[in-house]
C-alpha cells in the first residue's frame, strides 16, 4: 500500500508510515501494487534483465556454498590424519596389553601353584609348608582360599588375552573381572591374616602394590575407551 501523505510504499502492516510518520487507517488488508508487473506482463528486454539478475545471484550463491564446503573438507582431512596417528598408537597399545594380559595370567597361575605346593614358603626362607601349617593351622585354609582366588583370576586374565588377540570387545570385561578378583582376594587374605595373626606389615605392602596395579588397570581402561573402533565398539 501507499502512504496517503508522502506517497511512499509501505511494505509492512502498520498504522504509521515508516517514511513520514503519518498515521493512517489500516484495516488489515494490503492492496496489491499495480506498478509491479506479473512475469507474463514483462517485455522481452525486462525479462532478459530479470533472468540475468537471477543467474548472477545463483552464481554468487554457488560460489559462497563452495567456499563453505571447503572448510569441512579441511576439517575432515585433519580428523583423518589425527585418526591415523591415534590408530598407530592404538595398535601399539593393543600389543602391549596383549603381552601384559599373558604375563598377568602366568603370574597368577604361578603364584597359585607355588602357594599350593608349599614352594612359596621355601622360596622366601620361612621354612617348609608342613612346619608352618603345623604351627599355624588356620593359615592353611587362608592359603587355599587365596589359591582358588588367584586361579580364577588367572583364568579370566587368560580369557581376556585370548579375546584381545581376536580383537573381541568382551576382552575388556574379562580383564576387569580378573583385576577385581585379584584385588579383592588379596585384600581379604591380608585382612584375615592381620586379624588372625596381627601381621600388619604385610597388609601395608599389599595395599601399596594394589595402588600400582590400579594405575595399570586405569591405563588399560583408557586404551579401551579411546580405541573402541579397534575392537568393533
Amino acid at each position: 500500500m501507499r502512504c496517503p501523505n508522502c506517497g511512499m510504499d509501505i511494505v509492512i502492516a502498520t498504522h504509521l508510515c515508516p517514511h513520514c510518520g503519518y498515521e493512517h487507517d489500516f484495516d488489515g488488508a494490503i492492496e496489491k501494487r499495480r506498478d509491479i508487473p506479473e512475469p507474463w506482463e514483462l517485455t522481452p528486454g525486462r525479462a532478459w534483465k530479470r533472468r540475468q539478475r537471477r543467474e548472477r545471484a545463483a552464481s554468487v550463491w554457488a560460489e559462497n556454498r563452495a567456499g563453505r564446503e571447503k572448510v569441512p573438507e579441511r576439517e575432515f582431512a585433519v580428523r583423518e590424519s589425527s585418526a591415523r596417528r591415534s590408530g598407530s598408537g592404538g595398535a601399539l597399545m593393543h600389543v602391549l596389553c596383549l603381552v601384559s594380559f599373558g604375563i598377568m595370567a602366568l603370574l597368577l597361575f604361578g603364584s597359585a601353584l607355588l602357594l599350593y605346593t608349599g614352594i612359596y614358603y621355601d622360596a622366601i626362607g620361612a621354612g617348609s609348608a608342613e612346619y608352618i601349617y603345623y604351627q599355624l593351622p588356620e593359615l592353611r585354609d587362608l592359603d587355599q582360599l587365596l589359591c582358588i582366588g588367584l586361579g580364577i583370576s588367572g583364568l579370566f586374565a587368560l580369557a581376556a588375552a585370548g579375546k584381545l588377540l581376536k580383537k573381541d570387545p568382551a576382552a575388556a570385561r574379562s580383564f576387569y573381572v580378573a583385576a577385581a578378583l585379584f584385588a579383592g582376594v588379596s585384600l581379604v587374605y591380608d585382612f584375615l591374616i592381620m586379624v588372625e595373626f596381627g601381621a600388619t606389615d604385610q597388609f601395608g605392602g599389599t595395599l601399596s602394590g594394589l595402588i600400582a596395579f590400579a594405575i595399570y588397570v586405569g591405563i588399560v581402561a583408557l586404551h579401551f575407551r579411546l580405541n573402541r573402533r579397534l575392537y568393533g565398539g
